[in-house]
């Protein structure tokens, strides 16, 4: 006909009377006598294929069935042929598009659901999974309430009503991964619309855990901070009216009998030898406490053996020390050799030292100390360990212990880890980490 005419571009008497082969060429005859094969032997064919025509690729939807037949065998067939062209574009084109779009939402870095008019999920994408657990096909048609923490369920069925509603809304909840674990989500949620209504809702969700944590410990640094400050400055008030009372008391009232005894001395000369000789012993007695006095402050103040004999001859001291005060047993595990330690670290670790025994007489009940401290590599490592009731977790992170705070600025401003742990058995280990880059080893 007419239309088979235009679209092969050829009259009907140019047509009639030639083989495929002549009308399509050698190398497209083989598609259009299959289907003929087909027809002659009795199938009804319904089939789309493409075909080159005058130098453009054109699919053809083609219905071929036999139409006349003689001694059982077919003798000719009638064919509808349409041109499929442009509806097999759009519909590759369409297919093209759906890939693309699914391969985005499936390999996005981010969480991707959606859910119907009741909250049931249609689907949600492979990150979704992964961080779940879940399958997406196993949720299709479930409600999305297991995966929302308890405390934010009431807030998050709002603001899905109000999406629905046809609001854009922008929130953050908390939801449940494989493990259990809570994860912090950052969601945009906006309604979908087909022919004007509303159908469900499409979500995004950003993980924003480890900002959230980020922020947290942001904020307990800066509050740590302070009450370092406020530790500092009131540990330097301290100091100064420890240092003014003790000279007041101690040292002022000693200095003071002893110009007294001198002075009586002087006014007395006349007196016999063995007065004199004796009252001379009562002085020389006053002022040997003096001397232990002022030796005492200026030892609490600052030991004189940290600097004159280095940090291991001080630990050593101040575990004496200890042992004195406190009654507990302090056992030294050292194998470092004589080391040259700068004096920042030396004062550091002994300061650490120090407040760790504090911690253990206030705090820990313990009977038994081990103190184990040694060289690994560029590291000058001391580890601390009582036999107490040991440490809880909110006691190692409160702001309010200002010790242990001081203890891990000390060891953060040599660039070294301070790591305060609890052992299941009980008791509390306090380990300290430093480098010794400018440290020398002596022979």
């Amino acid at each position: 006909n007419k239309a088979m005419q235009d679209l092969l571009g050829l009259p009907e008497e140019e047509v009639l009377e030639k083989t495929p082969k002549e009308i399509f060429g050698l190398e497209q005859e083989h598609i259009v006598k299959e289907l003929d094969d087909r027809t002659f032997s009795g199938e009804t064919v319904n089939e789309t294929r493409s075909l080159v025509m005058n130098n453009k690729q054109l699919f053809f939807n083609t219905i071929q069935t036999p139409l006349s037949m003689e001694h059982g065998e077919v003798t000719s067939i009638m064919g509808i042929v349409r041109d499929v062209t442009e509806h097999k574009r759009t519909e590759e084109a369409l297919q093209e598009s759906e890939e693309r779009y699914r391969n985005v939402v499936e390999n996005a870095g981010e969480f991707i659901w959606q859910l119907d008019t009741k909250g049931n999920f249609v689907f949600f994408n492979k990150y979704a999974e992964q961080v779940s657990g879940q399958k997406s096909v196993d949720w299709q048609g479930k409600h999305y309430t297991p995966f929302v923490h308890p405390d934010d369920l009431a807030r998050v069925n709002k603001l899905e009503e109000d999406t629905l509603a046809g609001n854009i809304i922008e929130y953050e909840t908390r939801i449940f991964n494989i493990k259990g674990k809570i994860v912090d989500l950052e969601i945009q949620a906006m309604p979908i619309y087909v022919e004007g209504e509303v159908i469900g809702t499409l979500n995004f969700g950003r993980d924003i855990t480890e900002r959230k944590k980020a922020g947290e410990r942001l904020r307990e640094s800066r509050n740590q901070l302070r009450s370092l400050a406020r530790r500092l400055q009131m540990i330097r008030e301290e100091e100064r009216a420890t240092i003014a009372r003790e000279i007041h008391d101690d040292l002022g009232q000693s200095l003071t009998a002893l110009k007294i005894d001198i002075t009586w001395m002087k006014q007395n000369l006349g007196i016999v030898e063995e007065k004199r000789s004796a009252k001379i012993d009562v002085m020389l007695n006053l002022t040997n406490s003096t001397i232990k006095t002022v030796k005492r402050i200026a030892t609490e103040l600052r030991p004189g053996i940290l600097d004159d004999l280095g940090l291991i001859p001080a630990i050593e001291w101040q575990a004496e020390e200890f042992r004195k005060r406190s009654d507990i047993q302090c056992n030294l595990q050292i194998s470092v050799d004589e080391v040259i330690i700068e004096e920042d670290i030396s004062i550091a670790v002994f300061r650490i030292f120090q407040e760790s025994l504090t911690n253990i007489v206030r705090h820990s009940g313990a009977t038994k100390i081990e103190v184990v401290i040694n060289r690994k590599d560029d590291l000058l490592q001391m580890e601390v360990t009582d036999n107490g009731v040991g440490i809880s977790e909110e006691q190692i992170s409160s702001s309010r212990s200002l010790g242990l705070i001081g203890m891990n600025e000390r060891v953060s401003v040599l660039k070294g880890k301070l790591t305060i742990s609890r052992a299941a058995e009980g008791g509390t280990t306090v380990k300290v980490d430093i480098p010794l880059k400018r440290t020398q080893q002596s022979d």
